[in-house]
């Protein structure tokens, strides 16, 4: 995906771009204008070190020598954070700055002649709520529903996430970037503590229910620990009947119904 268009203004170039026909259809570019950007994911990093295992081979060719290489094998629980922000989803900034100019004048008067919502105040243009939830579905949905990888013939692995814990807070930070750590044997535990902490520190920025995506079959006993906490730990007294437990998709789901409920939360 590319950040920025700013296609050159040389005739050499301009010439070469009518001549392919692949931006007959486009919009005019009047300005370099950059894409919104508001999803942020992190580096997904191993919760504890790991042993790297080299494989070496060999590709044989028809002709001449055989081309030596190798492969770094791992097993590795890998964990990263991602972040939305839902006020800048669908919305498009005309203001003149370096990285906040989406839409330049020919789109300016595409989003006037499609009836996007005018934000004059922050010299900018929105989709319908409709259409943005539709936006933020399609992404979430996307994450849950990840599959592919490369030389899936020799490394097939399932890469969707086995756990989630989905929020929606006033601010950036993310909250939940400490809850996972490692016990003495390098696995991955969940740092209920931490977990409590964060709840606490921050109850006053968590402004939706909290949605926990676990996979059965994955870290069990860790999940059982957090049910035996919600249920019994005086310190969660406060979020009872605020957490939901359960498949990743499904809370998924269930996290855009409450989305769509709470147009206030994309304000």
């Amino acid at each position: 995906l590319g950040y920025m268009r700013a296609p050159s203004k040389k005739i050499e170039a301009v010439t070469a771009r009518e001549s392919s026909g692949l931006v007959a259809d486009a919009t005019p570019t009047a300005e370099t204008v950059t894409r919104i950007s508001p999803f942020r994911v992190s580096t997904l990093v191993s919760v504890a070190p790991v042993q790297l295992v080299h494989d070496f081979g060999t590709m044989s060719r028809h002709e001449g020598d055989p081309v030596p290489h190798e492969h770094q094998f791992y097993r590795a629980t890998l964990q990263g954070l991602f972040s939305l922000d839902l006020h800048a989803a669908g919305t498009f900034s005309y203001v003149k700055r370096t990285g906040y100019l989406n839409l330049d004048e020919p789109r300016i008067q595409e989003a006037q002649s499609g009836g996007l919502e005018h934000l004059a105040q922050e010299q900018a243009y929105r989709l319908p709520f409709e259409q943005r939830i539709a936006r933020i579905q399609a992404l979430l949905a996307g994450i849950v529903h990840l599959e592919g990888g490369a030389k899936q013939a020799l490394h097939y692995t399932d890469v969707n996430p086995d756990l989630l814990f989905l929020a929606v807070t006033r601010g950036g930070n993310h909250i939940f970037g400490h809850i996972i750590g490692r016990d003495e044997r390098d696995r991955p535990v969940l740092h209920l503590d931490a977990l409590v902490e964060a709840l606490t520190v921050h109850k006053d920025d968590v402004l939706s229910d909290i949605y926990v995506g676990w996979v059965r079959g994955f870290l069990d006993g860790e999940r059982a620990k957090l049910v035996t906490t919600l249920d019994s730990d005086e310190r969660m007294t406060a979020w009872k009947g605020r957490f939901h437990l359960a498949h990743p998709r499904e809370v998924v789901e269930h996290l855009v119904q409450d989305l769509k409920a709470h147009p206030e939360w994309l304000a």
